[in-house]
């Protein structure tokens, strides 16, 4: 296994990519026009367009108005489209991916066992490489630009390794955020945590204006001192997973008075904690990573958004995993605005309309873009769509049957849209997906590889793969 990320391909995804990017000027450096958008800026002054152009050169947003031109540039016509900023997925176990929906009923318990106490100990580095591949490629077809890579299967260096040429060779915008091993912890991995990391962070992430960063990964059990003095070294951030109930609540009161949290953190979760905890968030500026579909669907808890909203906090949003879950952030809106409005609503205890409508189309998706790339730590980077910033840019079919006529642009995207809606998927200027088609991926050799490592798990396991289990 080779550690250098140009090699990588060649290690394990050759023919995975037809080329790297297209050779035109979707290429980083050569300018692109984006014409006739409806634009959602996400910035915190309203200047969104109904109908406006955006130039991009050198990776970066230099113009955003009507009747724009640039006599150089590969133009795309988004006539009908509405432009935004990508999706900010803040927390995803992106190595699972081959794993997708084995268990769609299961619960918290059955995921545990199946992943960590089940297959994890048996993905050599070709089947991280494999599973992350597939989960950031897929991510990027949704619209997602960026994705915190939650790593917790890191039994080696060399896994660690495969985690991030996957991550590089996609193309996505990625904060790779490691670990160790979430069962047996530090018995089931020969790297020395968290040295590791700044192992890494020297060797492969030196270039500090690149696609991908660096983080402490970890949970209120793991994350000692040690952890957050070396974050504090290298200027890293930490995510921490897990945090729920009144054992969390008191962490983050003893870790907020030990200097712990701050901006640069993210806690992932949040459900059930006390008024006292989201206080202690909202004093040090902590960011929040909310997981509306896994919380529900693995019967964790209610997404506590509206403890976030009375706290002051305004949280991100994370899809988890797509081992027992869907792998879209429209499904992750969706739930948590129905979440939310639930409790106020005509037979609720306490019916109460108005703030119901405290949250807004607009919110969740600031949730989603702005106050993502807030937590993963890019909101100087990307995140809106202002001049200056990098172009990470999604274009959405605004006139496709699921959003025409479009009356409202926020509500045609959180409510109207889903992964067929996204036309065009743009990363610090270079085109990722155009005309409804991730650029330079051979699907069928990338289901070729899903399907080899899928089966050799299975295998290790003596497990059946059975498409037709009605108790799965």
């Amino acid at each position: 296994m080779t550690s250098d990320p140009q090699k990588s391909q060649q290690a394990f995804g050759s023919q995975v990519f037809e080329h790297r990017v297209q050779e035109d000027a979707s290429s980083i450096g050569a300018p692109i026009l984006i014409k006739g958008a409806t634009i959602l800026s996400m910035a915190e002054r309203p200047d969104d367009l109904e109908r406006g152009d955006i130039i991009i050169h050198n990776g970066r947003i230099v113009e955003i108005g009507p009747c724009l031109t640039c006599k150089e540039a590969f133009v795309i016509d988004a006539a009908g489209m509405i432009a935004i900023p990508g999706f900010h997925d803040t927390h995803r176990h992106s190595w699972e991916g081959q794993l997708r929906r084995v268990i769609p009923s299961g619960d918290i318990n059955d995921y545990t066992c199946t992943t960590h106490g089940g297959f994890a100990e048996h993905y050599a580095p070709q089947d991280i490489y494999v599973g992350t591949l597939l989960t950031v490629l897929h991510a990027l077809s949704c619209g997602i630009t960026s994705i915190l890579d939650y790593s917790h299967n890191s039994q080696s260096l060399a896994h660690c390794h495969a985690a991030i040429d996957a991550l590089a060779d996609s193309g996505i915008r990625a904060v790779y955020a490691c670990g160790a091993p979430s069962i047996l912890g530090r018995a089931r991995t020969n790297c020395e945590w968290p040295g590791v990391i700044a192992e890494l962070a020297e060797t492969r992430f030196a270039d500090k204006n690149g696609l991908l960063t660096i983080r402490v990964a970890g949970t209120p059990a793991t994350l000692g001192r040690e952890f957050f003095e070396l974050a504090d070294q290298l200027n890293l951030g930490v995510s921490i997973d897990a945090v729920a109930g009144p054992s969390s609540s008191q962490w983050i009161l003893d870790a907020g008075g030990k200097g712990w949290l701050g901006p640069d953190r993210t806690l992932i979760h949040c459900t059930a904690l006390g008024d006292d905890a989201w206080g202690v968030i909202a004093r040090t500026g902590t960011t929040v990573s909310l997981c509306p579909h896994a919380d529900m669907q693995y019967a964790i808890g209610e997404p506590p958004l509206l403890q976030a909203m009375s706290a002051g906090v305004r949280p991100s949003i994370s899809v988890d995993d797509d081992v027992g879950l869907s792998s879209d952030m429209w499904t992750q809106l969706r739930i948590l605005s129905a979440s939310f409005r639930h409790r106020f609503g005509m037979f609720a205890d306490n019916v109460d309309y108005a703030k119901a409508r405290a949250l807004t189309a607009y919110d969740l998706l600031d949730y989603a873009t702005a106050q993502g790339a807030r937590a993963n730590g890019l909101a100087e980077r990307c995140g809106r769509l202002v001049v200056g910033l990098e172009a990470d840019i999604v274009l959405i079919n605004g006139e496709d049957l699921n959003n025409m006529p479009l009356n409202n642009a926020y509500g045609a995207v959180v409510l109207g849209s889903d992964t067929t809606s996204v036309s065009t998927v743009i990363v610090r200027g270079v085109i990722r997906k155009h005309e409804g088609k991730l650029v330079g991926v051979n699907e069928q050799a990338l289901k070729k590889l899903v399907r080899s490592s899928r089966d050799r798990l299975f295998e290790k396991l003596d497990k059946t793969i059975d498409v037709l289990s009605r108790n799965a």
